[in-house]
């Protein structure tokens, strides 16, 4: 298994994580419905950090600009404010990021929010006189609402739409 390895905030060019694994304990000791969590292995809990760092860089274009082109995570991060308008430190990992890669980490103990869907692609099914129409909507999203919300005013939603270039 790979070692946990946490971006201080120096630029780090081998971190694999926004959070310790006692930084994220903390975190879910302030929260209720933590089970998940504190049932959850050591190798576990250092796994779903890296995993939830990882889909974090993933899915968000995050504001502002990398701090050093030879960092191997997207923060820590230049030019980015807070939503009271004040400048996010260059040199440190904000608790807001460390605290949504722990919700994030509880979340994928929990379940694997990347598994493909059982219904995906059928819009509907008909046997005989039996109709069956899939909601499509059943699915849990890959960048849970929990986080998004500790996210969103640091950035918007990353884009998994191809787009095609068609010049006539």
């Amino acid at each position: 298994m790979a070692t946990l390895v946490v971006e201080t905030g120096a630029g780090l060019t081998n971190s694999n994580s926004y959070s310790t694994q006692d930084t994220a304990d903390t975190y879910h000791e302030m929260r209720l419905h933590n089970t998940d969590w504190t049932g959850a292995s050591d190798d576990d809990k250092e796994a779903a950090l890296m995993w939830a760092t990882r889909l974090l860089d993933d899915q968000m274009d995050w504001d502002g600009d990398k701090a050093s082109t030879t960092q191997a995570l997207r923060w820590p991060r230049t030019s980015v404010v807070d939503p009271d308008d004040d400048d996010v430190s260059s040199t440190a990992i904000p608790s807001f990021l460390s605290e949504a890669t722990a919700e994030y980490a509880r979340l994928l103990i929990a379940s694997d929010r990347e598994d493909d869907s059982d219904t995906f692609g059928f819009k509907e099914l008909r046997a005989g006189s039996l109709k069956m129409v899939i909601d499509k909507y059943d699915r849990m999203p890959a960048l849970p609402l929990s986080v998004w919300t500790m996210v969103k005013s640091y950035g918007i939603r990353a884009s998994g739409q191809l787009r095609t270039l068609v010049r006539k």
